[in-house]
């Protein structure tokens, strides 16, 4: 009779020894976790140092700050002098608009035939001087400024014919108020 062999297959590998290959990720990763933390802590005991001396500087300034006198009211005078300025600033921005919108203006109003020699403008009144060929020319002119959106109050105030030089001289007083159209 035959004999039967047993045939075993041990498919679990031999664990002889542990090598050093073994260990090496646990080595690696506990080196990492090392330097991590030796960095890490320079950095706090290099923020703690920081953080004392602008400590220590913050005190100093305070204790020079208190040293000088200045009180509510030297504080409260600076701020109503800057309030004080940005107002006149702002009134001074609206005048410099309407000086321009209302020179404009009158530029659009003044007939062909009309040559204006000045205009002053001051607190809120405009005085036109100037020549025209006809009074019908300062009639249109006045027509125009009454209709304009920029004057109002528009009043002749003199209106002469120049016989010699063959024009009529005028003056025409009218009112405006600053706005920044």
């Amino acid at each position: 009779m035959e004999r039967t062999r047993s045939i075993t297959i041990n498919l679990l590998q031999k664990h002889d020894e542990k090598g050093i290959n073994d260990y090496l990720p646990l080595i690696i990763t506990t080196l990492l976790l090392a330097v991590v933390g030796i960095g890490l802590g320079y950095f706090v005991t290099t923020s703690q140092h920081e953080l004392a001396a602008l400590r220590k500087a913050n005190a100093q300034l305070e204790s020079e700050a208190a040293n000088y006198n200045l009180g509510p009211s030297w504080i409260k005078e600076i701020q109503d002098d800057i309030e004080k300025r940005s107002n006149i600033k702002q009134q001074l921005e609206k005048q410099k608009i309407s000086y321009v919108a209302v020179a404009g203006e009158i530029e659009k109003i003044v007939p062909r035939d009309m040559v204006i020699t000045g205009v002053d403008m001051k607190d809120g009144k405009v005085v036109i001087n100037g020549y025209a060929q006809h009074h019908n020319d300062v009639a249109c002119f006045l027509s125009g400024l009454s209709q304009s959106t920029q004057l109002n109050k528009v009043l002749l105030t003199s209106s002469t014919l120049n016989e010699s030089r063959n024009v009529v001289e005028f003056t025409v007083e009218t009112s405006w108020e600053a706005s920044s159209k």
